[in-house]
C-alpha cells in the first residue's frame, strides 16, 4: 500500500495494512533507520524528503505504522489531503487507537471540508488524552466548519489553557 488508492475508505486502507506480509528482519531494520530519518526530515521542515523517505520506509516494511503517519504529515504540511487520510488510515489499521495517526487523519478530513469526519476523530484522541491541545485545536477546526462558535470557542480556549503556544488563536 505503498501508494494512494482512489475510492478507498480509511477502513478499506486500514484493513489492506493489515493483511501485508510480513518484512524479513533486515528490511525492518532498515526501515526503522529510514523512519527516523523522515523523523528528522520533518523536524527540520524538509517535507519532500520526509515523505520520501517515509515511503522507502513502507516499500521495505509495508507494516511500518509510524512511516505511514510521518509520511501523512509530510502530506498534510504538502496540502495533499487526500494522501494524508489514506497514509494515517494506513497507521491506524496497523497501531488502532494510534493518537498521532488520529491526529494526522482529522487534520487532513478538516481541510478537505470532512468536518464530522475530522470532529469524530479529534473526539476518539481526547476520550483516551483529555489534555491533549492539538486535538482541541482538530476539534475548534471541525466545530468552526460545522457552523458550531460556541463550541468551536470553548475547544480553542481549551487548548490554549494547556499550551499558552495556542494563545493567539483564541485570542483572534
Amino acid at each position: 500500500i505503498s501508494q494512494p488508492r482512489l475510492n478507498l475508505t480509511p477502513a478499506q486502507v486500514a484493513e489492506a495494512a493489515m493483511r501485508q506480509a510480513t518484512a524479513p528482519p533486515s528490511a525492518v531494520k532498515r526501515s526503522a533507520a529510514l523512519t527516523k530519518d523522515a523523523a528528522s526530515a520533518l523536524g527540520v521542515r524538509d517535507y519532500s524528503q520526509a515523505h520520501s523517505v517515509a515511503t522507502q520506509a513502507i516499500e521495505l516494511n509495508p507494516r511500518n505504522a509510524q512511516a505511514y503517519n510521518f509520511r501523512a504529515i509530510a502530506d498534510n504540511k504538502l496540502q495533499r489531503y487526500n494522501d494524508a487520510v489514506y497514509d494515517a488510515s494506513a497507521a491506524l489499521g496497523l497501531a488502532p487507537g494510534n493518537s498521532p495517526a488520529l491526529q494526522s487523519r482529522s487534520w487532513a478530513l478538516n481541510n478537505q471540508k470532512k468536518y464530522k469526519e475530522g470532529l469524530a476523530d479529534a473526539n476518539v484522541i481526547l476520550e483516551s488524552e483529555p489534555e491533549n491541545p492539538y486535538a482541541y485545536q482538530n476539534r475548534a477546526f471541525a466545530l468552526a466548519g460545522l457552523g458550531q462558535r460556541e463550541e468551536m470557542l470553548s475547544s480553542l480556549k481549551r487548548s490554549a489553557e494547556l499550551d499558552p503556544r495556542f494563545q493567539p488563536r483564541y485570542e483572534a
